[in-house]
């Protein structure tokens, strides 16, 4: 928050700055009025700026920490379902394996097989 109010008196103090230089110009000229109107229209966009800084500084931690949350727990949700299906695919594996296993054994005519396939 210090750093916002900061930059805030930094940029007042450079707009103000360049109304300063403006105003010592000795010629009056479509140039010069031009350049107030775009000052005018840099200190309206600052003071713009500023109230979205203000409203930004202002969110309170709560927000933020619930909208972690939130979205944490999205993920938990969506880890625990591909852990499932994992686990799912895993046993659909083994049980393919054990069919491949027990396939084998009858084309070789063994009848006891152990988990890593042998007689």
């Amino acid at each position: 928050m210090e750093q916002i109010k900061e930059f805030e008196k930094r940029m007042d103090a450079a707009l103000d700055h360049i109304a300063v230089h403006l105003k010592s110009l000795p010629q009056a000229s479509d140039k010069k009025d031009h350049a107030f109107a775009e000052l005018d229209r840099l200190k309206a966009d600052n003071a713009g700026l500023k109230s979205e800084l203000s409203a930004l500084a202002e969110l309170k931690p709560g927000y933020d920490n619930q909208e972690i949350i939130n979205r944490l727990s999205a993920e938990k949700a969506d880890l625990a379902q591909r852990l499932e299906a994992c686990e799912q695919a895993r046993k659909e594996q083994a049980f393919e394996v054990q069919q491949l296993y027990e396939d084998l054994a009858k084309l070789l005519g063994r009848t006891n097989i152990s988990e890593n396939g042998e007689a």
